[in-house]
């Protein structure tokens, strides 16, 4: 059973197409460190670029490494999600295992620089058994709801991500440049 890392950065948003010009913006001028693909999926490529798509009538922009990605869906108008291919996201405890650390160290650097760049200060992590962004797209709750259960709960915060078990979160900062 597939059970995904949920990763989000919470702000405000009043219209998509700001946020899918300015997220553009970020993707086609920050350059990344893309050196855990080669080491970690044995791929190798001289340019990787993001590209505006649709998933289930949702636009997003998806980072084609080969047969796995990166995403960045822009949706909702309380956060941007950080998500990506099934082999790389569907098992919260595959990413959050230590053993695993090269390669979800490179991922976390990629979102980390986008979240810094658009001034988000911190990600949070959570298993979709913690939280499913899916009941907020399926309208059964609302980002105020999920909000709501982390501040609620700061027994279940962890202070790292390795090792995360399904009910808790961790929060990383990201030293926004903002």
């Amino acid at each position: 059973m597939a059970v995904w890392i949920q990763i989000i950065g919470i702000r405000k948003s009043d219209s998509t197409e700001i946020e899918k010009e300015k997220i553009r913006k970020i993707l086609n001028t920050t350059e990344f460190d893309f050196d855990f693909v080669k080491s970690n999926l044995g791929l190798e490529s001289e340019k990787y670029e993001w590209k505006l798509t649709q998933s289930k009538g949702i636009e997003l922009f998806e980072l084609p490494l080969f047969d796995k990605s990166l995403k960045v869906y822009f949706d909702n108008p309380n956060f941007i999600e950080f998500s990506g291919s099934f082999e790389l996201f569907s098992a919260w405890f595959r990413f959050t295992d230590e053993k695993q650390s090269e390669l979800t160290n490179g991922i976390r650097k990629v979102f980390r620089k986008i979240a810094s760049e658009y001034g988000i200060s911190e990600l949070i992590y959570f298993s979709e058994w913690f939280f499913s962004i899916d009941y907020i797209r399926n309208k059964e709750a609302n980002a105020e709801n999920l909000i709501e259960l982390i501040n609620d709960n700061p027994e279940l915060k962890r202070n790292k991500l390795y090792g995360l078990e399904s009910n808790e979160y961790y929060v990383e900062k990201t030293k926004s440049s903002c």
